[in-house]
C-alpha cells in the first residue's frame, strides 16, 4: 500500500477507480489487459484540502503514488468487474470476430491481428479463431476481389491481379488465398482491346482507382 493513506482511504480509492472504469466499459468495450493499462494510468482526486507538495521532491513522488492504484488493488478492480460481467476476453473476442469478419470482410489472419492488437488473452483469441469458418475463405476472397476488379482496371492483367491481391492482403487475407482470388476475378472478367496503332494487348478499359 502506498504510503499517506490509511485503509479506510485507499478503500475508497479502490471505488473510485472501480466506478471510472465501469463509466469507460459502459461507453466502450474493452478486453482485461485494456482495462488494467486504464487502471495503471489513473490518478485519483486530490483529497479535498489537500496540498500537493513541491514537484521534483521525494514527498511528491509519494503523494503522486498515493493517488494511483498498486498492482494489488488494479487487479482488485479487474477481478470485480469480471465478476460482475463487465470484463470478459471471451464475449469481447466473438464480437470482433463478428465485426472483423461481417463487417469489414477481413480474412482470417486480420481477425487474428484485429484480436491481438486488443490485447484480448492467448485462450480467447484461440477459441475465437475456432470457431471461424475457413471453408468459405477462397469464396469470400473471390467475392471481395470480383468487386475490386471493377475498379481496378485500365491496367495490364498482371499488374491488375497484383494490385487486387495487395488489397487482399492488407484485408488479413493469406498471400495464397489473396492471389488466387485476384487471378479469378481478373480472369473471369471483361476484357476490351488496347486503343492503339501497336499490338492488340488485352487491358481492363477503366482509369484505375486505388
Amino acid at each position: 500500500m502506498p504510503a499517506g493513506m490509511d485503509a479506510e482511504s485507499r478503500q475508497r480509492l479502490v471505488e473510485e477507480a472501480q466506478e471510472t472504469l465501469v463509466r469507460a466499459l459502459a461507453r466502450s468495450d474493452r478486453s482485461i489487459e485494456e482495462a488494467r493499462r486504464l487502471l495503471r494510468d489513473w490518478r485519483g482526486e486530490d483529497p479535498q484540502g489537500a496540498q500537493a507538495p513541491e514537484d521534483g521532491s521525494e514527498e511528491a513522488a509519494d503523494y503522486e503514488a498515493s493517488l494511483r492504484l498498486d498492482d494489488d488493488e488494479t487487479e482488485q478492480v479487474i477481478e470485480r468487474c469480471t465478476e460482475l460481467g463487465y470484463l470478459d476476453d471471451f464475449r469481447l473476442a466473438e464480437l470482433l470476430v463478428h465485426k472483423a469478419r461481417d463487417k469489414k470482410r477481413s480474412g482470417i489472419q486480420g481477425v487474428e491481428r484485429t484480436l491481438r492488437d486488443r490485447h484480448l488473452s492467448t485462450e480467447a483469441i484461440q477459441e475465437a479463431l475456432a470457431e471461424i469458418d475457413r471453408d468459405d475463405e477462397l469464396e469470400r476472397a473471390t467475392e471481395l476481389a470480383t468487386e475490386r476488379a471493377r475498379r481496378v482496371t485500365g491496367v495490364e492483367p498482371d499488374a491488375a491481379i497484383r494490385r487486387i491481391a495487395g488489397f487482399l492482403s492488407r484485408r488479413g487475407y493469406s498471400a495464397g488465398v489473396a492471389f488466387t482470388a485476384a487471378r479469378e476475378a481478373v480472369q473471369g472478367g471483361p476484357r476490351t482491346r488496347r486503343p492503339s496503332s501497336g499490338s492488340a494487348g488485352v487491358f481492363f478499359g477503366v482509369t484505375p482507382v486505388e
